[in-house]
């Protein structure tokens, strides 16, 4: 169902099964062909990785891991930003890659699933997403979240979110650690 975009990617079609091609989406909700166009891939142990290297507090890491597709098309992944981003600083980065419709539909505290560490998770809407994965992912009616929050060295995550350093946005799969997701992620 899910699959991590390849270091590599292969020029694929941009309409695969009830999924549509929409032409000028490079982040979520693009094909891995459109994604790659914006999107340097940097050698990484862990996987498929993104550049730039980003320098987060807690440890050097690409800007972009965890890529997931779902049908040619990105679902999801998790965002590194660089050390004492503000929330402001980390949601305006992370607009650069959503769809520009996209719309705020919610915003709440919730707590990292290990029980201790807040995350500010910001619900979002776009029909453009929704065209994009009709029919063929979790995310095909056009809703997603992203998790904002700061990981900390010891791997565990802060109880603050003024600044963070990690974002994980929509579906990526497997899910990464240390994780801030609300009920309805």
């Amino acid at each position: 169902m899910f699959a991590c975009v390849p270091t590599l990617l292969a020029a694929c079609s941009s309409n695969t099964g009830s999924a549509h091609h929409v032409t000028g989406l490079t982040g979520l909700g693009a094909t891995s062909k459109n994604w790659s166009s914006v999107h340097e891939a940097v050698p990484s142990s862990t996987g498929p990785a993104y550049g730039p290297i980003v320098v987060t507090g807690a440890g050097t890491k690409p800007k972009y891991t965890v890529v997931t597709l779902s049908n040619d098309h990105v679902v999801g992944w998790v965002m590194a930003f660089r050390a004492g981003t503000t929330l402001a600083s980390a949601e305006h980065t992370l607009s650069h890659d959503l769809p520009v419709d996209v719309q705020q539909t919610s915003s709440s505290r919730e707590m990292a699933q290990s029980g201790t560490g807040e995350c500010e998770v910001v619900g979002y809407q776009s029909a453009q997403l929704a065209f994009a994965l009709a029919g063929q992912s979790e995310l095909a009616n056009g809703t997603f979240s992203v998790s904002f929050f700061e990981a900390l060295p010891t791997g565990s995550i802060s109880t603050s979110y003024a600044r963070v350093n990690r974002a994980i946005v929509g579906a990526p799969q497997p899910m990464p650690q240390p994780a801030c997701l609300s009920e309805s992620a």
